[in-house]
């Protein structure tokens, strides 16, 4: 609807210049070889397919990182890339751990 266009673009824009004010092309254009690419699509599958598990409230921080990855890809910025594979290998790291000991607590009842 029109309402929520309007609204979309009222609070949008002012969050994507706060992005743009931070994110820049850095490193040399690492973001442009196929390896940084394959690499990156080899960090978002474990994201993706733990963001699937029904955990609440942590599709959050699975999604940011994609979204941190997807900024650093459309302004070449290594940084932004490198800091949403962080958080996203960290959030799957947790989250195996917790489902494996969470496990094993259940075995051992």
């Amino acid at each position: 609807s029109a309402k929520m266009v309007a609204l979309i673009r009222k609070r949008g824009i002012p969050f994507l210049r706060l992005i743009e004010r931070f994110s820049k092309p850095r490193f040399g254009g690492l973001s442009e070889r196929r390896l940084t690419r394959f690499i990156l699509g080899i960090v978002i599958l474990p994201v993706a397919i733990v963001m699937l598990i029904p955990i609440p409230f942590t599709n959050t921080v699975f999604s940011g990182a994609i979204l941190l990855i997807g900024i650093g890809l459309a302004n070449d910025d290594e940084l932004f890339m490198l800091g949403g594979a962080l958080v996203g290998l960290t959030a799957v790291a947790v989250v195996v751990t917790l489902l494996i000991v969470g496990g094993l607590a259940l075995y051992h009842l």
